[in-house]
């Protein structure tokens, strides 16, 4: 449909939406100096045919659209997937044990009580060769739990290869890159650890954000 652009009111309702359909109706009325138009191509090879002084201009509709669909790529270019910022009035929800750490912490509670028997044992006067004997441990050990002051931990921590990449690695999570990218960007960077290593560190990042244990909260952004 062809309408006045002053009046807004109907021209011509042309058959088809071929080029050669608009060329035709513009060189019946030559009257015409400005098409407001979408984007359609065979619109503007057909204005151009029929008069290439014919000024062509998007219409509002169409020239927003497009605007917004080019900031939405300017966008998605620049601003990150994900952004956190902290929010220490909000309470950290506790993470759930897995089943491993579950047990490492039944047994260390197990230990503290054991050690807390001994000790309560020695105090009432019996000595460390009489406890080692009771107990069925070297003497050693029954002297270091007499001097122990709280609950043994265990959590012995290794260096890993990751350990001088962590900062980088949470930078490039928080970014919105893939295990695979950040893998990739490290290994430039001199990394010669395993991409299982890499995938188990961001993973930990993640979960720690979905639980919220460093009081962050996260926003998405869609970039559709």
């Amino acid at each position: 449909m062809i309408c006045d652009l002053q009046t807004h009111k109907p021209l011509a309702l042309l058959p088809d939406r071929r080029p050669e359909t608009v060329t035709a109706w513009l060189q019946m009325n030559p009257f015409v100096q400005v098409v407001s138009r979408d984007g359609f191509t065979a619109f503007r090879q057909g204005i151009t045919q029929a008069d290439s002084s014919i000024r062509q201009i998007y219409d509002r509709f169409h020239f927003i659209r497009n605007a917004k669909k080019q900031l939405d790529t300017c966008a998605a270019s620049i601003v990150p997937a994900k952004i956190t910022w902290s929010d220490s009035t909000d309470a950290a929800e506790e993470i759930p044990l897995t089943r491993a750490e579950k047990q490492t912490r039944d047994r260390q509670k197990r230990k503290w009580e054991l050690v807390q028997e001994i000790q309560e044992a020695f105090k009432r006067g019996k000595n460390l060769s009489r406890l080692a004997r009771e107990y069925d441990l070297d003497w050693r050990t029954i002297q270091k739990y007499t001097k122990m002051k709280g609950p043994p931990n265990y959590q012995r921590q290794r260096a890993r290869l990751t350990d001088p990449f962590n900062e980088r690695m949470r930078k490039l999570e928080k970014e919105g890159n893939t295990v695979k990218e950040i893998y990739s960007a490290l290994q430039i960077e001199g990394y010669t650890g395993t991409y299982s290593g890499v995938r188990t560190f961001v993973q930990s990042i993640r979960k720690d954000r979905k639980h919220n244990t460093s009081g962050e909260k996260v926003l998405s952004i869609s970039r559709r």
